[in-house]
């Protein structure tokens, strides 16, 4: 079953009034039309919500756990998404992790990706990770990087905040 129904396709989207025809303007929005709309806004308000992105480029360090700067977060289901990408190599090696850091039910939870070590340009690395948040607390991004010749492998890094329920 869909969230919201068909709109009423088969009837007439405007009406002329009934009770007085000879009004300026007789035509009105048609009852089963305007009904819908209201449901399709009713949906629309409780969809998915963007809440704030982080883009950062041309990274060569590690970054200590960062707030996403996010208005105030109300009690929740929010839903963290992150892509990193290796811009460029080391000539011997390197690694890269992400780190997400949140307050559930006042208890401090973190989730790192996978190290990223393909040492190419087409190394990446995406996550979307649903969490349930405390009010008011900071969604964190942190990276741990290691290149054997520090500041030499560089990085890109998005970071993406959503609001699901």
């Amino acid at each position: 079953m869909s969230i919201l129904e068909s709109p009423p396709i088969g009837d007439s989207l405007i009406e002329l009034e009934e009770h007085n025809p000879a009004r300026k303007e007789p035509f009105y929005l048609a009852k089963g039309w305007l009904l819908w709309a209201y449901k399709l806004l009713t949906v629309i308000q409780t969809c998915w919500q963007f809440l704030k992105l982080v883009t950062l480029t041309n990274q060569s360090a590690s970054i200590g756990a960062t707030a996403v700067p996010l208005p105030g977060v109300s009690t929740g289901h929010l839903l963290v998404t992150w892509y990193a990408r290796i811009t460029t190599v080391d000539p011997v090696n390197s690694s890269l992790t992400v780190t997400i850091g949140w307050l559930e039910g006042g208890v401090a939870l973190t989730l790192s990706g996978a190290a990223i070590t393909g040492n190419l340009t087409t190394s990446v690395q995406g996550l979307a990770v649903p969490i349930q948040v405390d009010a008011n607390s900071a969604i964190t991004y942190a990276t741990t990087y290691a290149s054997n010749t520090p500041g030499t492998m560089r990085y890109s890094l998005r970071v993406t905040v959503t609001r699901i329920s």
